[in-house]
């Protein structure tokens, strides 16, 4: 049995005065409060037996902390005490690659998988809410067997041009161009259903 583990994303803001005026202002959009299915919720299905997929709610997602995030994952990684392959997407994307930047796992890593991150550099800024990544990001390397990146050309939320940044920081990774995936709320995936079933 392989395990899958997937981070969602989110969003944080430097103050809590920040995101009152992020709910003050934001537009709502109608039809993403409609329900409807995409690809996290029929990972496993599309898996099949072999695999087991776990989706842990990561706490305060509209107002992440990257220590509260980094306090549950290690909850949740510890509780399944196994190899695993991870995957992130948008905030989680940018949580893991942050994190297996400054930690060493318990659990082997056999292939991490990076859907849509973006880089936000070394700001200080940020505070608590921080997902910024040190300058060095190499040691990822030396923790995760394989590192394949996924970014979508007309992605309205993270920019393609982050993908050129990752270039630079991880050469030794492999990276992905899709051309109609926008932000990776898709129904299908099967791009990565493909990666993943070949680890």
């Amino acid at each position: 049995m392989k395990t899958v583990v997937l981070i969602h994303g989110g969003d944080f803001h430097p103050s809590h005065e920040a995101y009152v005026d992020s709910l003050q202002t934001a537009k709502v959009d109608i039809d993403r409060l409609c329900p409807s299915i995409n690809w996290k919720q029929t990972l496993q299905e599309e898996l099949g037996e072999d695999y087991e997929v776990f989706l842990p709610y990561m706490p305060l997602r509209d107002n992440a902390e990257y220590e509260l995030w980094k306090l549950w994952f290690e909850k949740v990684m510890g509780a399944l005490n196994r190899p695993c392959v991870l995957i992130g997407h948008s905030l989680g994307a940018m949580f893991l690659l942050k994190y297996l930047s400054e930690q060493k796992p318990k659990n082997l890593i056999k292939a991490l998988f990076l859907i849509a991150p973006e880089y936000l550099g070394s700001k200080k800024e940020h505070e608590k809410t921080c997902f910024d990544l040190k300058e060095d990001i190499s040691s990822i390397t030396e923790v995760v067997q394989q590192i394949v990146f996924f970014h979508s050309e007309n992605d309205p939320v993270v920019l393609y041009e982050n993908q050129s940044i990752f270039q630079k920081l991880l050469p030794k990774a492999q990276y992905i161009t899709l051309s109609d995936k926008g932000h990776f709320n898709v129904e299908q995936f099967p791009e990565l259903l493909e990666r993943i079933k070949e680890v």
